[in-house]
């Protein structure tokens, strides 16, 4: 997935499941730790597209599931970059 295609995603949020899941991936990796990163996801959901795009790639694992621990190392690397 691109992030054009992320960023259109994200805007719509179809099926609303989805964001509410995506929401819960980021606090379990510990992206979402604080009222501010939390808050700044509802109000600007596109600005996670990265997050998002790795998450899509890896199968939209949850924590335990197969590619978990793909998705997780990603998203650090993300962050420290």
């Amino acid at each position: 997935m691109n992030l054009d295609t992320a960023n259109t995603l994200l805007r719509g949020w179809s099926p609303p499941d989805t964001y509410a899941t995506f929401c819960a991936v980021l606090v379990e990796v510990g992206v979402l730790a604080d009222e501010e990163a939390l808050l700044d996801f509802i109000r600007k959901p596109w600005k996670w597209a990265p997050e998002y795009v790795a998450w899509v790639d890896n199968g939209q694992p949850c924590d335990g599931d197969a590619g978990w621990d793909r998705f997780a190392d990603t998203i650090h690397e993300l962050l420290s970059s």
